[in-house]
């Protein structure tokens, strides 16, 4: 029996940043998905990041939403890749290719080893709302090419993406995987 840890921000303001989780919505297709795919042979838990019985060293997470928002993906920060600069308004700046990313619909999808314990993180967040909408559009739409290493360094699994509205409603719908 697999153990997987879904941590999403908590809606009410917290932390550093006194931020909101905004993106519940979008972890629920994620979780079905899961659920979906793996069946029983998984445990899944989803908490939010201010739960104190939050253990981060036992199983493998995926952590929703950036460090203004999700409490988790701020301690995580500076273990990744590609990671959120808070000078910066939250700008991404990536390890792999030297360049930052500072608009709204810029997100990143992420696996790293847990630097909390064993097992794995799976990072899906934005610099705000639209680059996270953005970051699961492209796990959903191009999941098989996110697995695969960053165009700019292949010893990791991190990449840049950006917001696309495919088809003009003024909703994200797509990404393009920028590294």
């Amino acid at each position: 029996h697999k153990k997987l840890t879904i941590v999403l921000g908590n809606p009410e303001p917290h932390g550093h940043y006194r931020g909101r989780g905004r993106d519940h919505f979008l972890a629920a297709r994620l979780a079905y998905a899961v659920g979906v795919a793996y069946g029983s042979s998984v445990e899944v838990s989803i908490v939010l990041d201010t739960d104190p019985r939050l253990n981060l060293a036992e199983g493998n997470l995926i952590v929703v939403g950036g460090p203004a928002a999700n409490v988790v993906s701020m301690q995580l920060n500076e273990h990744l890749p590609i990671r959120f600069d808070p000078q910066r308004g939250f700008a991404l700046v990536s390890k792999c290719s030297g360049r930052a990313y500072g608009d709204d619909n810029y997100g990143v999808v992420e696996l790293v080893e847990n630097p909390f314990g064993r097992g794995l993180v799976l990072l899906i967040a934005g610099v705000h709302l639209p680059g996270t909408k953005a970051a699961f559009a492209a796990l959903f739409k191009h999941g098989t090419r996110l697995a695969e290493p960053n165009a700019y360094d292949n010893r990791v699994i991190a990449h840049v993406v950006e917001a696309s509205d495919s088809d003009g409603d003024g909703e994200v719908d797509d990404a393009f995987i920028l590294e």
